[in-house]
């Protein structure tokens, strides 16, 4: 599969096995792990490091505004 990271400059396209997306996705991935799916994927552990950031706040911005809405009035 092919992840494609985009920011004001450039677009890098990463091939990237299924498990190893999968992996890099998971929470608790350390760095380390990080720097091995990048030598897999032949790219700097840099870019995958930055795209785990972003991804975790991401993240944290979701849950801050999912627990800032009130539903009640929805299930009325």
């Amino acid at each position: 599969m092919i992840l494609t990271l985009c920011n004001l400059n450039e677009t890098v396209r990463i091939e990237i096995s299924p498990d190893n997306f999968e992996r890099l996705r998971h929470p608790d991935i350390s760095r380390e792990e990080i720097a091995a799916i990048a030598a897999a994927c032949h790219v700097d552990s840099a870019i995958l490091i930055d795209y785990r950031e972003d991804l975790k706040k991401s993240v944290q911005e979701c849950i801050e505004i999912d627990a800032s809405c009130d539903y009640t009035d929805h299930f009325s």
